[in-house]
């Protein structure tokens, strides 16, 4: 993978935002919350609700502090001679402004999603690794100032996995493509996991 270079000089540096994140999660959160409604009513004793509490302040400590800690991590630093995506300290994806580069910011339709997202995907046109920065976490002016950064088009209209891929050939991931396949099986691990879950549980 290309490394961030400590001699190209630095003309900007832009970092996701914690704000935009809060707002982004209202929906899931609100789904979530009924979700959390109806198993504390079907709690059944004591032992229950403990492990029910302890999964889930677990989970929200691990999500919410995790995701954080991304955000506090992640820059994209605009040179003179690169865009680079610095992620958790050390994950550092450098691309090239000499070279050719592909890409597209515009707003991106997921399957069930309420709502589209901008999504900007970068990659060099003869492969190697992505960037790609969610308008969940980034504003539409620094999105659009790393889309010019790196010569890539902006377009307004609301775009699915396939026109992204057609329109900047390379940079969507299988997983977007082909939405569900990779939710069956990420369906059929959960099912799999809650399987031995509920077997431990009856054994325990």
């Amino acid at each position: 993978m290309p490394r961030v270079s400590s001699t190209t000089p630095v003309l900007q540096v832009l970092r996701p935002s914690t704000g935009r994140w809060r707002r982004s999660i209202t929906w899931p959160g609100l789904v979530g919350t009924v979700a959390l409604g109806a198993a504390f009513r079907n709690v059944d004793g004591p032992r229950d609700l403990v492990l029910l509490v302890a999964l889930v302040v677990g989970t929200v400590v691990v999500v919410v502090g995790g995701t954080l800690v991304a955000i506090r991590t992640t820059a994209v630093v605009i040179g003179k001679d690169q865009v680079a995506y610095r992620r958790w300290w050390a994950r550092d994806t450098a691309l090239d402004r000499d070279d050719l580069l592909v890409g597209l910011l515009a707003p991106y339709v997921q399957h069930l999603a309420p709502r589209s997202v901008e999504l900007l995907l970068l990659r060099a046109a003869d492969g190697g690794p992505r960037i790609r920065l969610s308008g969940a976490f980034w504003s539409h002016d620094d999105l659009a100032a790393i889309a010019r950064a790196a010569g890539v088009p902006v377009e307004a209209t609301p775009l699915d996995a396939a026109e992204f891929e057609e329109r900047a050939p390379g940079t969507t991931y299988w997983r977007d493509r082909h939405p569900w396949l990779f939710g069956a099986g990420l369906a059929l691990l959960i099912i799999v996991a809650a399987t031995i879950g509920a077997i431990a549980w009856l054994y325990w």
